[in-house]
């Protein structure tokens, strides 16, 4: 009896097989050989998958040594030795990075498209800049040419100085457009600013009266000049007697200024005289104040108050300020309302504009009776 009962029990685990802890021991050991391989050796790995499938009771192994390296690839070879849901296992991984590859190419497929649309952007910028740059220059370019344009149709004077920056030539020219040659007045002067020599000129060629100076302006002499050449003056007879009325009409006006200039300063008031004057009116308000003053009953002789008046120029009374006290209120108002009732103070009528806006428009005033019998 014991003999079958022993019997049976090989039976049962014959039937039964290796565990599953054994079958993970004989995939990691196969997954270890077969990592060890070259790349040669696909019919050593497929055997040795087969020799794992007999040990762990599992099918034939009949998929190929490229289903091997896919399983190495993803981590995946003790799943295909045991043959247990590999295929489910594999496809969502595969699943899964077909979905990473396509966000990664369509990453790159954008970033691709926005670098280009940056550089498309930067292009047409550039080109741009590039067009605005050159319509700039060639607007500075057509401004340019038309200043030089303008400057070569205007008539140019040229001056030259001596060290001391006193004029010392003053010659015309024509229009670099006519020629750019002397035309016109051209004159030179000593160095204490006398008139030395003055001609006129005309196409680059002396014409018309030529006069020359001595250093204390008294002329020397006077030619007169044809295309360059010397003339009978007959030729220059009208611009001499235009240039003498000139000469007599620049004198007459001359000699009109200094006579202006010298009554100008003969009636300018010198500063003594001013002050002389502005004591005189100040004097005169000092009076008119005393006549309209009333003295109140607290007043004492050491008692002295200043006021400013505000003027209009007919003398008119217009502003009264208190500047100093005299300590006594009372006082203080009598002499505010005698200004006031002086109201206006006739003699400065006659008093120069310049003397009122400088000294009297508005008048700082003492007043201290020296007349009270107290």
């Amino acid at each position: 009896m014991n003999k079958i009962l022993i019997i049976l029990s090989l039976v049962l685990l014959t039937a039964c097989g290796p565990s599953q802890e054994e079958k993970e021991k004989v995939a990691a050991v196969t997954c270890s050989i077969m990592g060890e391989t070259r790349n040669m050796d696909a019919a050593i790995r497929v055997e040795k998958m087969n020799d794992a499938r007999e040990k762990i009771g599992g099918e034939p192994f009949l998929r190929g040594d490229d289903a091997i390296q896919e399983a190495f690839g993803w981590g995946l070879c003790q799943e295909l030795v045991l043959n247990e849901s590999y295929d489910e296992t594999l496809q969502p991984l595969k699943d899964a990075k077909r979905e990473r590859e396509r966000i990664a190419r369509e990453k790159l497929a954008e970033e691709q498209r926005i670098a280009a649309e940056k550089q498309r952007i930067a292009a047409e910028k550039r080109a741009e800049e590039q067009r605005i740059a050159a319509e700039k220059r060639a607007e500075e370019q057509r401004i340019a040419a038309e200043k030089q344009r303008i400057a070569d149709s205007k008539p140019t004077v040229k001056e030259e100085f001596y060290s001391d920056g006193k004029l010392k030539t003053r010659r015309n020219y024509q229009s670099k457009s006519d020629g750019g040659v002397r035309h016109g007045l051209s004159e030179a002067f000593y160095e204490n600013g006398q008139l030395h020599i003055k001609g006129n000129f005309k196409d680059g060629k002396i014409d018309g009266l030529y006069e020359k100076y001595y250093e204390d302006g008294e002329l020397l002499v006077v030619l007169c000049y044809k295309n360059g050449d010397r003339t009978d003056m007959s030729y220059c007879e009208k611009e001499a007697r235009i240039a003498a009325e000139k000469r007599a009409e620049e004198q007459r006006i001359a000699a009109k200024k200094r006579a202006e200039e010298q009554r100008i300063t003969d009636s300018k008031p010198t500063v003594k005289e001013d002050e002389l004057a502005a004591n005189s009116y100040r004097q005169l308000i000092q009076r008119r104040l005393a006549e309209n003053w009333n003295r109140p009953p607290s007043a004492r002789r050491e008692m002295e108050t200043i006021i400013r008046l505000q003027l209009v120029p007919t003398g008119r009374v217009v502003g009264v300020t208190i500047l100093k006290s005299s300590g006594d209120t009372a006082f203080d108002r009598s002499v505010e309302q005698a200004a006031f009732k002086a109201d206006q103070f006739f003699g400065l009528q006659k008093m120069s504009p310049s003397l009122f806006e400088k000294k009297f428009r508005q008048v700082d005033i003492l007043f201290n009776p020296q007349d009270l019998r107290l």
